[in-house]
């Protein structure tokens, strides 16, 4: 049973909002790490890059899956507007 255009919409906004508080958490991360690497100097050079590295991993993935649902709420709005 296909979903109804509105229900469908308000559950791809509510992804998106999820999706977007994650990549946001996520580039607070990179930036309380970045901040603490350069004020404390506890980590070696490989390790803070290797932390560093892993918190850019986790924020291209939401910021892709962010991507992926608004292009599908462009497209779905779009096909909604076509049919009417």
């Amino acid at each position: 049973m296909k979903k109804k255009p509105r229900q469908e919409m308000a559950r791809l906004t509510e992804q998106e909002d999820d999706l977007l508080q994650k990549v946001e958490a996520t580039q607070y991360l990179l930036t309380a790490i970045i901040r603490h690497v350069e004020s404390e100097r506890t980590l070696d050079y490989k390790s803070a890059r290797s932390v560093l590295f892993e918190a850019h991993r986790l924020f291209a993935q939401a910021d892709r899956k962010l991507m992926k649902c608004r292009l599908k709420q462009i497209y779905f709005k779009s096909h909604t507007h076509d049919e009417t």
